[in-house]
């Protein structure tokens, strides 16, 4: 396909995307694009969207590793999981791990023996520094109160400690 160039401002040239692949990829103003030169070729590529990881899994009497298996298909990065459960434990526990540490991933779908889940929204690159500190931050926290309510032998301190445990994990 063929784009014209076009001159903004006094210096600056541009080209402008094809909107069939800027609306398969999601692109929106602002994001940003790497571009590659290639001798005479520039190749424009974009991380968001890539692809659409989709998974079925039937947990069948995997009761034990329900919360290991859907923080594995969380990390692992698939965007759409259809789940067989064969139990209300199984259920609860599916939505247990979700509400706990699956950062934007919902329930989408629901029925007796099924459930499908989809991530609905990502987690921003730019604020994973800013994450991270905040995540130390409150473990060392977390650590000087649970090392003063063990001292002092304060029980409702360390069910307090409990609580905030929780949240480190989302």
């Amino acid at each position: 396909m063929k784009r014209k160039v076009a001159l903004i401002g006094p210096s600056t040239l541009m080209v402008s995307l094809p909107s069939k692949w800027v609306k398969k990829y999601g692109i929106k103003k602002g994001n940003e694009l790497d571009v590659e030169e290639n001798n005479t070729n520039l190749i424009i590529s974009s991380k968001e969207n890539c692809e659409s990881k989709s998974k079925y899994i039937d947990l069948g009497r995997l009761d034990k590793v329900v919360y290991r298996i859907i923080g594995a298909l969380y990390k692992k990065g698939y965007d759409h999981v259809n789940i067989k459960f064969n139990n209300p434990r199984q259920l609860n526990d599916i939505m247990d791990v979700l509400s706990r540490t699956c950062l934007g991933f919902e329930v989408v779908d629901h029925n007796s023996d099924h459930i499908t889940i989809k991530e609905i929204s990502k987690p921003k690159v730019d604020d994973f520094n800013n994450v991270v500190k905040r995540c130390f931050l409150f473990l060392i926290s977390v650590s000087e109160e649970s090392l003063n309510a063990i001292k002092s032998e304060d029980n409702n301190e360390l069910n307090k400690v409990i609580i905030k445990d929780s949240l480190i994990n989302r």
